[in-house]
């Protein structure tokens, strides 16, 4: 919880910062790309993801074949808003994997 706190805190202070560089609506984008370099994010943007079975990075290709997907155009793994591990390929779809099969390592 106080992660959480730590970070409202720091919002607020990096808002009040920002208050000086533009009006009110004007070129709001700046603004917001501004607040979100002087604010932490709430998890690690990055990630590896290894495979249990073998120790190693994952086999896109062998994965596509696995799950039904576009074996040869795999864009990788993807983490939702509520954590669950995705598996996606370039034409739009997806499939949940074995999320006991995956290990998830964030990067620093």
């Amino acid at each position: 919880m106080s992660d959480l706190i730590s970070r409202k805190a720091l919002i607020e202070k990096a808002y009040e910062e920002a208050k000086h560089m533009a009006e009110p609506y004007e070129d709001f984008g700046v603004l917001v790309e501004w607040l979100a370099e002087k604010t932490p994010s709430a998890q690690p943007n990055s990630f590896t993801v290894i495979d249990k079975k073998t120790g190693h990075a994952p086999d896109y290709e062998k994965l596509g074949i696995e799950y039904k997907l576009c074996y040869c155009d795999m864009e990788g793994f993807a983490i939702g808003e509520d954590g669950e591990l995705y598996l996606l390929d370039e034409c739009g779809k997806w499939e949940w994997p074995d999320q006991d099969r995956f290990e998830v390592i964030w990067d620093e």
